[in-house]
């Protein structure tokens, strides 16, 4: 039996348009305030990934530009995508996995790569910590 799938793209003008201006209005709003405004405008939940897609997209047209605010911002939007993609995981499948947290700086704290070999050298390293994880059962989050 086949079951009918409705695919959803976010436009990434939506990110900034009328349907999700009260998610500016306390200032520059997180992604987080962006989606939910975003969904509750559309009436359905978005996905991790069609999110990610119209945020890539609106960042790529110069519409929105991300805080530079270091390495802080990167787990909370990590966080954010991993959390979409575990209840997407967990819906379709009615399990969940378990997270790896891998930290590649400090996998490779310290390690300098001067050409193409010291670069295959730091990957294999990286490489080989998801693969402990994986041969684990564990989804791979890398931080």
């Amino acid at each position: 039996m086949f079951q009918i799938v409705e695919v959803v793209a976010v436009d990434p003008t939506e990110l900034v348009g009328a349907g999700v201006q009260y998610a500016w209005s306390d200032g520059a709003p997180t992604l987080r305030k962006i989606k939910e405004a975003l969904e509750t405008s559309r009436g359905q939940a978005n996905s991790g990934d069609v999110f990610r897609q119209a945020v890539e997209g609106a960042v790529n047209k110069g519409l929105i530009a991300l805080a530079d605010l270091g390495v802080k911002a990167l787990p909370a939007a990590a966080r954010l995508l991993r959390d979409e993609h575990q209840k997407a995981l967990a819906k379709s499948t009615g399990s969940t996995r378990q997270v790896s947290h891998i930290s590649v700086s400090t996998l490779l704290a310290g390690r300098q790569i001067k050409d193409v070999t010291d670069l295959g050298q730091a990957l294999k390293v990286v490489e080989d910590a998801a693969q402990r994880a994986l041969d684990k059962g564990h989804i791979v989050e890398l931080m």
